[in-house]
């Protein structure tokens, strides 16, 4: 335990990337929201939409800033979050009541196209439930999965909605009351709860896998689909755990060289390697982002012994960043989308990662 806390002491080694690893940058906008999301347009449009909280003087609270030119792979899944594009739409799970109170009812917010106007959307649930946060949602460009957690009952429930809001199933999922990430692939939902990650699948009890301890927030880690795997991605631990993503057993372990001052990680699969994008404090202020590509595969190689850290540059004081992965007939890697200081002030820019 000495080695490794030595070892995580000093900063890993980085160098900038080469051309082929990171593309020249494309300016989005020419100001920096305090929150970006990327996710597919929808139905019929593989492309991705860039969305960001609004200028403070303007009337709308989100607004697209732009369409990628690359697209995404068959069948992504973005990461989960308290708001998501649908078919058109911007939806956004509501906080609930304070204090909080068992119900049986969930409100989401339901966007214009303009996302201007709202209406209040109510989803049934089915069962009582104590929320203490907002639904995390997650979004297909066609259908809305939602997962309500109720902390006191120590259960979540597990929606699919259609793009205005409407059920169209649920799935209880018991001891999952505390889950802090979530995926959907479309057949079973994946949760991380503390030290348990469970898959729950279309019937029967939800099978359980035990990690380590998590460190830092859901912020500052991942989980990530790879095939038959699959991956928790934790950035201030330094690890990627893989699993079998049927039976949740560890099949192996890899170091991710991050510093402690992981503020936000994002993770994706790009053929087969995990690209990993990292906001890292920086002692003069700031932060700065670096990026991490390693092999799935189980056998060790020298990359994994080494792997190299990329500078991907510096970003303002609450630097926010999403990647989503890229299709092969596109190039295939990830598209960074992030915000970051520029010569004549804060911007959004994007660029294509292939590490």
């Amino acid at each position: 335990m000495l080695g490794t806390a030595g070892c995580r002491a000093r900063p890993p080694s980085s160098r900038q990337p080469t051309p082929e690893e990171a593309s020249a940058e494309s300016v989005v906008v020419n100001y920096a929201p305090k929150r970006l999301r990327v996710m597919p347009l929808g139905p019929g449009d593989d492309h991705y939409l860039l969305l960001g909280t609004e200028r403070p003087e303007l009337v709308a609270k989100f607004r697209p800033l732009g369409v990628s030119e690359r697209r995404a792979p068959p069948a992504v899944h973005t990461r989960a979050g308290d708001y998501a594009w649908v078919d058109g739409h911007l939806l956004e799970a509501m906080p609930p009541a304070s204090p909080p109170r068992s119900q049986t009812q969930t409100t989401l917010l339901l966007y214009d196209r303009d996302i201007k106007q709202t209406t209040a959307q109510v989803v049934n649930l089915p069962t009582p439930c104590t929320q203490t946060a907002p639904a995390l949602l997650q979004s297909s460009g066609a259908l809305l999965y939602a997962l309500v957690r109720c902390p006191a009952e120590d259960r979540a429930i597990g929606l699919e909605l259609d793009s205005t809001g409407a059920l169209r199933s649920s799935r209880l999922i018991d001891g999952a009351g505390q889950a802090e990430l979530f995926l959907y692939d479309g057949d079973s939902y994946f949760l991380a709860a503390g030290r348990q990650i469970l898959r729950a699948g279309p019937s029967g009890l939800p099978t359980i896998g035990t990690v380590p301890p998590p460190e830092g927030s859901a912020e500052t880690r991942e989980l990530v689909l790879a095939d038959e795997l699959l991956l928790l991605v934790d950035g201030i631990a330094g690890r990627v755990i893989g699993m079998d993503r049927q039976q949740l057993s560890r099949q192996f372990e890899k170091h991710l060289p991050t510093q402690r001052s992981v503020t936000r990680l994002r993770a994706v699969v790009a053929g087969q390697r995990l690209l990993v994008v990292v906001a890292e404090r920086q002692p003069t202020g700031g932060s700065e982002l670096f990026g991490i590509g390693l092999p799935l595969k189980k056998e060790p190689s020298t990359s994994d012994m080494t792997p190299v850290r990329l500078r991907l540059g510096g970003g303002i004081e609450a630097s926010d960043h999403e990647l989503v992965p890229i299709a092969a007939s596109d190039g295939g890697g990830a598209l960074l989308v992030r915000t970051h200081a520029g010569n004549t002030g804060p911007l959004v820019a994007l660029q294509q990662l292939r590490m």
